[in-house]
């Protein structure tokens, strides 16, 4: 099986904790795809979060589908943040 590296970016929150968000989004998908996470990149910074990860190569499109789902979702819960930012890219 190969493996597949990811990090996630999420960033530019004021009202709600980037690292809840970031949190929430790496549970709902531990189990559906076997996710290894690797490293959580903390900051300082309340408004920003992000983290490396890993999955089966197989899984990597399926992923990326969830991560735009989920921050679609995200942004329609929550009007208040105007300038959020979801990155996934590969490491």
């Amino acid at each position: 099986m190969f493996i597949y590296r990811l990090k996630i970016t999420v960033s530019h929150l004021h009202a709600a904790h980037a690292t809840a968000a970031l949190t929430d989004f790496l549970n709902s998908v531990q189990d559906k795809y076997g996710v290894h996470q690797y490293e959580t990149l903390t900051s300082a910074d309340p408004t920003q979060a992000e983290a490396i990860l890993a999955l089966p190569f197989a899984d990597r499109e399926r992923i990326r589908i969830d991560f735009n789902i989920f921050a679609a979702q995200f942004e329609a819960d929550h009007p208040e943040e105007k300038d959020v930012y979801f990155k996934m890219e590969s490491v």
